[in-house]
């Protein structure tokens, strides 16, 4: 189970099958909080910055991107 913030500012928790399902539509790859690659793939250019994001979608092509935007509006999500 992943715990998620909506554009509402609500708590959520997204099952273990919609995330694998999500991760299965990807050609690139979703990162957990728990993944190896977690800490390097969250960094960003501005190192003021300090996100933790419960999600990254590194996306391999437009549908990838499309896949993301839709999964996001789906469950309300705050996407960057």
């Amino acid at each position: 189970m992943t715990t998620l913030m909506t554009t509402d500012g609500v708590s959520i928790t997204l099952d273990d099958e919609t995330i694998t399902a999500f991760r299965s539509a990807l050609r690139g790859d979703l990162i957990l909080r728990d993944h190896a690659a977690y800490e390097s793939a969250r960094r960003v250019w501005n190192g003021n910055v300090d996100r933790r994001p419960a999600l990254i979608a590194r996306c391999a092509g437009v549908a990838d991107v499309q896949r993301a935007v839709s999964f996001g509006r789906t469950h309300s999500l705050r996407l960057s």
